[in-house]
């Protein structure tokens, strides 16, 4: 649905103090943690943001991509591993860190179910200690379900977070009957769409 593609936009965009969506940002430094397509990310889609917007080896940007797995379910030392490296890195950055992203919340709880509200608790408290021992915002990048219509898994996951953006295919009704068509843009390419779904 391009909410990795979103998500480094946003990233990109707190590292650099930049408005995101017509957005004020405050800056400072991320740490994106890749548990999924940190190759897609290192080898394509990160160096495709650098050409795009013009940005060179000597501009100074706070952002660190952390391309190995975590595990916030299994046992609070994985957590207390992961805070240790944040730490690490926010120590090395030219502003104070402000955002920790987490990509994709299901690879970050491998052996949990995300259908228990037991096991999502866990996950949401670890991601909360991430924050109260970091001082930054915690984002965690997920999946809708098969249909696309809601958050996929426990509804603890959307009732228990401060805010909750929804990006998807933006579509046009075909009419009755008929499925909905995809929007594209003048390149022919599919539209997507974000949407706040939650705010608090």
């Amino acid at each position: 649905s391009g909410k990795s593609f979103l998500t480094i936009d946003l990233a990109m965009a707190v590292a650099q103090g930049l408005p995101w969506f017509g957005r004020k940002v405050a800056k400072g430094g991320v740490i994106y943690q890749a548990g999924e397509g940190a190759a897609g990310l290192r080898r394509k889609r990160i160096p495709a943001y650098r050409r795009y917007n013009d940005l060179t080896a000597a501009d100074d940007i706070p952002f660190v991509l952390l391309p190995g797995r975590v595990n916030l379910w299994d046992g609070a030392a994985h957590t207390a591993d992961l805070i240790a490296e944040i730490k690490h890195w926010a120590g090395r950055m030219s502003e104070p860190l402000k955002l920790v992203i987490i990509d994709t919340l299901a690879k970050a709880m491998a052996g949990g179910d995300e259908i228990s509200g037991k096991d999502m608790g866990m996950v949401i408290d670890r991601c909360e200690m991430i924050r109260a021992e970091t001082g930054a915002t915690v984002l965690l990048v997920h999946h809708m379900n098969a249909a696309g219509e809601k958050v996929r898994g426990h509804t603890s996951i959307k009732a228990n977070l401060e805010s909750v953006l929804v990006c998807r295919m933006a579509t046009t009704a075909a009419g009755r009957g008929q499925p909905d068509v995809p929007v594209t843009d003048i390149d022919n390419r599919k539209v997507r769409e974000l949407v706040i779904d939650k705010a608090k």
